[in-house]
C-alpha cells in the first residue's frame, strides 16, 4: 500500500527521478531474492524432491521440470513489480492489455506448439516462461519509454 502511495505522490508532484529511483531499487531487491531462491533451488535440487516425495517416477518427474520453475524466478520478480508499479501509478488499462497480450500472442501459442512437440509438463513450464517474460519486458519498455524521457525533459 505505501509503494503505491509514493508512486501516486511522485507522479502527482513530476519528480519522475525519485520515481525510476524507487522503481530501479525495488526491482534491484526484488531480483536479489530471486537469485537467492534460484541459488537455494540449485544447491538443494536433489534434496528439496525428496523433502516432499519418495516415489522414483514422481521425482524424474519433479527433477524434469524443476529447472524451468526456477528460470522463471526473475522473469516473476520483474513482471510482479512492474505491476505494482504500474497498478500504483493507475495504469490499469495498460496493464490489462499487456495481460491480454502475454496470454494470446505468448502463452497459448507456445503452449500449443508444445502440445505439438509433445514437450509435456516442461511445455507447459514452457508456456509460463514465455507468458512472464513477456510482461515483464513489455512493463520495462512501456516505463523506460514513458518516465525516461520526462526525467531527462527536467
Amino acid at each position: 500500500m505505501q509503494a503505491s502511495k509514493t508512486n501516486i505522490s511522485f507522479i502527482a508532484e513530476k519528480n519522475y527521478r525519485s520515481l525510476w529511483k524507487l522503481t530501479k531499487k525495488v526491482n534491484l531487491y526484488n531480483l536479489g531474492v530471486a537469485a537467492i531462491l534460484m541459488s537455494v533451488g540449485f544447491l538443494l535440487y536433489q534434496p528439496m524432491g525428496l523433502l516432499f516425495n519418495k516415489d522414483p517416477q514422481v521425482l524424474d518427474v519433479f527433477y524434469s521440470v524443476f529447472f524451468v520453475v526456477m528460470i522463471t524466478l526473475p522473469f516473476n520478480s520483474l513482471a510482479f513489480t512492474m505491476d505494482a508499479i504500474f497498478k500504483g501509478m493507475g495504469e490499469m488499462k495498460y496493464l490489462r492489455n499487456v495481460l491480454l497480450g502475454a496470454t494470446i500472442f505468448g502463452f497459448i501459442p507456445v503452449l500449443f506448439f508444445s502440445k505439438y512437440m509433445g514437450w509435456g509438463l516442461k511445455g507447459i513450464w514452457l508456456a509460463l516462461v514465455v507468458w512472464v517474460a513477456y510482461r515483464a519486458i513489455a512493463l520495462i519498455i512501456k516505463f523506460n519509454r514513458k518516465y525516461i524521457p520526462l526525467i531527462e525533459n527536467k
